[in-house]
């Protein structure tokens, strides 16, 4: 009994009591006297019923080893006695006082001479009813007497057993009663137990008590303990009296536990056997001692082995069949040494220690898993509802777990899978094929696992024919990687034709996912345009993959296709996922737009709408990441769309620079990104001396870049001309002589380069063609 139970028990006696104690005083003449009579009945049965309940197991393990509560060496031992003695001091204490009030009411109504007593007492059957309470609730006290001092010191013990006698004599010469027959019988068989001059008369008492009592429970009780004592009169009576009890129709459940032990002193294993067919409500109670048995066995320091051979295998697989439907593991020690003997290498034992070892020694419990599983599948038994295919089975899926954390157990793991393929032989679980498709790949047997691959894929139909056939997929594609792409793009129509055939099953639509998964992966990685359009065409057409990144996959597909207006749109559906990897992916889609948006501008029809997509998208990855890079992003679409320096939006290009002082360090300060921004800024601001500044620094970082050229000519990369065309656009907006400055200097720039970008080259002629109407005031 735990400590929380022990302390609800204290409670509720002390709080019965308190309020019992602040009840008015009852007087015998008082017309509230039945309810009174009531209610210390009442309580008295309270009192007894949470006794019960919480000393059960420890006045079971009483009966069933009538030396249990002896001053042993056994773990617990001391903690138990404790225990029992504590909650049974409590009781004790209650039911005298109970008593203590019945006795003096009953003296009130005896003293009682008033002309209707008769009326009043007797003939209401107050006054014997009454007495019989008093009987109750002195037998009871009496048992929690009885249990204190089975909890002493041997001394104490006969001590106190010897005042109980003396008390059940004084009660049995006013009341006789059979249940205090039954109680004397305990207490003479304790006695004589330890001191031989009772012998003699416990054996007399015993058959007067028999002779004299009337009730069959209370004289099968005294019987039993005439056995515990001398054993049985003939060898057979033990069994003779399990079938009397039987075709009585006996269910206390305390005399059949103290029939089992009896079974179990005399090493009567069809008789225990017996008491569980008969009685099946009593296996798991029984098992439970047969632990507390064994464990105290095994607490001994000599002959352990000798006494656990004595032990039979039924009472050994009870205990087993008890810790299975508990907690095995808190028995792992003694199930352990069970399976050590030979003699209890049954499947039940076996199996039951197995599951125990599973968390701590997992190579231990697939040995026990095998071996179980061969012997049950010749053996025709299903005690724990199990077969022998379940069996092995379990000790494939738990090897297949343990290679998947170490190779070091493959080869325990391929004798598992061998072993169930022979025990289940026709009767394969499929999935159960496929892990060992996995446990062979990862233990080197490449092609042995290939070739059950390729019979699983051929079968007809079946998700594990599916799931075989995208393994296999798979492997052909990482065994193709930078290999010919026309192979490739086959096998990928192999994995398009599988996503296809997936049905509408949790399974299926999770394989699905998966396939589709590394189909639009490896469709994305390509870099090839038709593959963008093969990504965007079976997303159409897969509908239940709810976990897919169906929008991200869309994304990336449309930027592939240069449809960067509607890659934005399903990005920030994608990053409602709040994934940092989809977050960054959107800051990339972000940074190519900051790259292209002068040309962008001028090509999507729909910029400004885009303009406000980016934007938005660039604030949910800044609130999510919070780098530098994301604040840039915010920075310079905030600038770009803040339009010309004459009539712009300040409230942007001010919140642009507030995020530009924020971010700036010593090493940023100096990055060409960086620099572009803070040039736009000042662009924006018309501040175009500072400006030009700027992009020409931004240019001379881009001089070292390389760009598209015809053959023999120079070459400059795009990013050059970028910072190139706004340095000429800032100088030419600062004073006459410098327009006509930068208008030579597009003149030269046209004619010494071969290849301009278009964008660059269009924005060059349009802001020369502007200087020209200028300076000629047309």
């Amino acid at each position: 009994m735990n400590n929380s139970t022990k302390s609800k028990l204290v409670l509720s006696i002390s709080w019965l009591f308190t309020a019992w104690m602040l009840r008015p005083t009852v007087l015998a003449d008082s017309p509230s006297l039945p309810a009174e009579i009531e209610q210390l009945s009442e309580m008295t049965e309270q009192i007894a019923q949470a006794f019960g309940q919480q000393s059960f197991e420890l006045c079971m393990k009483e009966e069933f080893n009538y030396g249990f509560l002896e001053h042993n060496e056994s773990p617990g031992s001391s903690l138990r006695r404790e225990n029992l003695k504590e909650i049974a001091v409590k009781a004790k204490e209650g039911l005298q006082k109970i008593l203590q009030q019945q006795k003096k009411l009953k003296q009130q109504i005896e003293n009682c001479h008033e002309q209707d007593w008769e009326q009043r007492y007797g003939q209401t059957g107050l006054f014997r009813r009454l007495g019989a309470d008093i009987l109750t609730t002195t037998l009871y006290k009496l048992q929690l007497e009885y249990y204190l001092a089975l909890a002493a010191q041997q001394q104490q013990k006969n001590f106190l057993l010897e005042q109980i006698l003396d008390e059940i004599n004084a009660c049995k010469s006013i009341y006789p009663s059979c249940p205090l027959d039954s109680l004397q019988a305990k207490v003479l068989v304790n006695l004589a137990q330890s001191d031989d001059d009772y012998q003699k008369r416990a054996r007399q008492e015993l058959d007067k008590l028999m002779t004299q009592c009337d009730t069959q429970a209370v004289r099968w009780s005294i019987a039993i303990q005439k056995m515990k004592l001398f054993g049985p009169n003939e060898p057979n009576d033990l069994n003779t009296f399990i079938d009397e009890l039987a075709e009585s129709g006996c269910v206390d459940i305390e005399l059949l536990v103290s029939v089992a032990g009896l079974q179990r002193k005399y090493a009567n294993t069809a008789g225990l056997e017996k008491i569980v067919l008969f009685w099946p409500q009593t296996e798991h109670l029984l098992g439970t001692l047969i632990i507390s048995n064994l464990t105290n066995i095994l607490s001994g320091e000599k002959e352990i082995e000798r006494n656990l051979q004595q032990v039979s295998v039924f009472e050994a697989e009870l205990a087993a069949l008890a810790a299975w439907n508990g907690e095995p593991e808190n028995n792992r020690l003694l199930l352990n040494r069970l399976a050590q003997l030979q003699k209890f290498q049954t499947p039940l034992i076996l199996y039951v220690t197995a599951v125990a070892n599973a968390k701590t020694c997992p190579d231990k419990t697939i040995q026990m898993l095998i071996r179980a599983s061969r012997i049950w599948s010749k053996k025709d038994e299903n005690k724990l509802g199990i077969t022998s295919v379940q069996i092995s089975g379990q000790a494939a899926q738990l090897a297949y777990n343990m290679v998947a954390e170490d190779n070091c157990h493959c080869p325990g793991a391929i004798r598992s899978f061998e072993n169930y393929f022979n025990i289940a032989a026709d009767d394969l679980d499929s999935s159960q094929e496929y892990f060992y498709t996995i446990v062979l790949a990862q233990c080197g047997q490449i092609e042995k696992g290939l070739k059950l691959l390729q019979t699983m894929a051929n079968r007809p139909a079946g998700f594990w024919a599916k799931r075989a056939r995208l393994d296999i997929i798979i492997r052909q594609l990482e065994q193709k990687q930078g290999k010919d792409r026309q192979e490739i793009n086959k096998t990928l129509a192999e994995l398009r034709n599988l996503i296809l055939t997936c049905g509408q099953s949790d399974d299926d639509i999770e394989l699905a996912e998966q396939a589709t998964t590394i189909y639009c992966q490896n469709l994305l990685d390509s870099g090839q345009w038709l593959g963008a359009k093969k990504v965007l065409a079976i997303l159409d057409e897969v509908k239940n993959c709810r976990r897919l990144p169906v929008d991200l996959y869309k994304s990336k597909a449309l930027r592939r296709l240069g449809r960067l207006n509607e890659s934005v749109e399903h990005m920030l559906l994608a990053v409602k996922t709040n994934d940092d990897l989809t977050f960054h992916q959107a800051m990339d889609l972000l940074s190519e737009i900051v790259d292209t948006i002068d040309r962008l501008s001028a090509r999507v029809s729909n910029f400004e709408e885009m303009m406000e997509n980016c934007e938005h998208l660039a604030e949910l990855c800044h609130s999510a990441l919070d780098t530098r890079q994301s604040a840039l992003l915010v920075a310079e679409l905030a600038i770009f769309t803040a339009g010309a320096p004459a009539d712009g939006d300040n409230a942007k290009l001010s919140r642009a620079e507030r995020i530009l002082k924020t971010s700036a360090t010593n090493d940023l300060e100096e990055h060409p990104d960086f620099l572009r921004c803070r040039a736009r800024l000042l662009t924006g601001r018309g501040q175009f001396n500072q400006a030009a500044a700027l992009w020409a620094k931004v240019r001379q970082m881009r001089s070292d870049e390389s760009g598209q050229a015809e053959k023999g000519g120079p070459s400059r990369s795009w990013k050059w001309w970028r910072a190139k065309f706004y340095e000429l656009y800032c100088c030419s907006g600062l004073s006459q002589n410098q327009e006509k400055q930068v208008l030579h200097s597009i003149e030269v720039l046209q004619n010494s380069f071969s290849y301009i970008p278009p964008t660059w080259n269009d924005k060059l002629g349009t802001l020369k063609e502007q200087i020209l109407r200028n300076t000629t005031g047309s």
